[in-house]
């Protein structure tokens, strides 16, 4: 029986590094030992995946939260203006009904 030997000695440069090396094996034909070493090579990759995948979500929460906090101020200043303009519009359209009224 042939034995068929894997560099299993991780860590590799990625999980694409060892998904290409992976594809080539025929698990069957490996030893225990290579097995071993495989399983704990795939256990560290996922570790890593995994905490790369909390660090972009995390880094995408800071960003909505700082997204959702800028809109909140531009709300409250649009806000401000509208009220501004329907408190000036109101006062123009009480001098104009009592210029009307003036008239009458």
């Amino acid at each position: 029986m042939q034995k068929h030997h894997i560099e299993c000695n991780g860590p590799w440069r990625s999980a694409g590094e060892l998904l290409k090396v992976m594809s080539n094996l025929k698990v069957e034909q490996l030893t225990t030992q290579e097995l071993i070493h495989l399983e704990r090579d795939l256990h560290v990759i996922l570790g890593q995946t995994r905490e790369r995948k909390t660090q972009l979500m995390m880094e995408t929460i800071t960003t909505l939260a700082e997204k959702e906090k800028q809109l909140i101020e531009e709300k409250s200043l649009l806000e401000n203006q509208i009220g501004t303009m329907m408190g000036s519009q109101s006062h123009h359209r009480g001098k104009e009904l009592q210029l009307i009224q003036w008239f009458a």
